[in-house]
C-alpha cells in the first residue's frame, strides 16, 4: 500500500466565493485557496481561472503559494473565460516556473467544450515540452467517446477524469482504468467532487466515500498518479461531504 499519500493530493482552487451564487449550496464561503488547503491537509493545489479571473500577471499570487509542494496553474479556465491569446497564458506559466520552483504544470479546463476545440493545442503542447512543464488537461465523462477528444488527449502530459453527474459514478472504475489502457506513459488523475455539479441529485457522503476510496484504489494499484478534490470556493460551507472528506484524509495519512 502506498504510504505516502500527501503527496498524491491535489486541491481545485478559485479565487475566493465564486460559488456562491449556486443554487442549492445552502451557504457561503469565503475561503482562500490557502485557507481552505490547510482546512483540508493538502498540500498541492491546481489554481484554475473561473468566470475570468484571476488574470495575469500571476505572480502576486503565486508568492502566497510558496508553502505548497507543487502549485499547476490555469493556462484555459472555465467556459466563461474568454480568450483571445491562449498562448499568453502558457508564457505566463512559464514564467512562473522561472521564479517559483513549486510551478509545476499548466491545466487546461473545459479545453473541449465549444470554439476551444479550435486552439493551437500543438503549440501549446510544444512551449509547455520546452519549458520541461507538464501540460493537464480536464476530460469529464461524457466526452470519451469523441474520437476528437481522445486524439487531442494524445498531446497531453496529464489527463484528469471527471464524472460529471453523481448518477454516473458507478462507471468511474472502469473508465478511469480505460484511460489507463487508451494512454499507457501518460499520468492519469481521478477528479473527486465536493458538490454534484451535474445533476439534480445531492452529492450525499455515501457518494463521496465511493468516489474518494475508488480513487485510493486505483492509485495503490498505479492505475492513476493523483487525486484531485473539487474544491476550494466550497470549503466553509455546510456540506457533509466536505467535513467526511477532511477526516478520511487525515485518517489514510496517519
Amino acid at each position: 500500500m502506498n504510504k505516502n499519500y500527501r503527496d498524491h493530493f491535489y486541491l481545485w482552487c478559485h479565487e475566493p466565493g465564486v460559488y456562491n451564487s449556486i443554487e442549492g449550496l445552502g451557504g457561503h464561503s469565503s475561503a482562500t485557496p490557502v485557507e481552505a488547503a490547510d482546512f483540508m491537509g493538502i498540500e498541492n493545489i491546481i489554481m484554475v481561472s473561473y468566470a475570468g479571473k484571476p488574470v495575469p500577471p500571476f505572480a502576486p499570487i503565486q508568492q502566497q503559494y510558496t508553502k505548497f509542494k507543487h502549485v499547476v496553474w490555469s493556462i484555459i479556465g472555465d467556459t466563461a473565460c474568454k480568450y483571445d491569446n491562449p498562448e499568453a497564458y502558457v508564457d505566463e506559466v512559464i514564467s512562473l516556473k522561472r521564479n517559483y520552483p513549486n510551478v509545476s504544470g499548466g491545466i487546461m479546463d473545459d479545453f473541449f467544450n465549444g470554439e476551444r476545440s479550435a486552439f493551437d493545442l500543438d503549440a501549446i503542447a510544444g512551449k509547455m515540452c520546452a519549458a520541461a512543464l507538464p501540460l493537464w488537461v480536464v476530460v469529464y465523462d461524457f466526452q470519451l467517446c469523441r474520437q476528437d477528444v481522445l486524439q487531442k488527449l494524445e498531446k497531453c502530459d496529464v489527463i484528469t477524469f471527471w464524472t460529471w453527474d453523481v448518477k454516473n459514478l458507478a462507471s468511474m472504475e472502469k473508465n478511469l482504468t480505460g484511460l489507463h489502457r487508451m494512454f499507457p506513459g501518460k499520468k492519469i488523475v481521478a477528479g473527486c467532487y465536493l458538490w454534484n455539479f451535474g445533476g439534480d441529485l445531492t452529492l450525499t457522503v455515501r457518494h463521496m466515500e465511493y468516489q474518494c476510496c475508488a480513487a485510493l484504489d486505483l492509485l495503490d494499484a498505479g492505475i492513476i498518479g493523483d487525486i484531485i478534490i473539487l474544491g476550494s470556493p466550497l470549503i466553509g460551507i455546510k456540506l457533509p461531504a466536505i467535513d467526511w472528506t477532511r477526516d478520511w484524509i487525515r485518517k489514510i495519512n496517519q
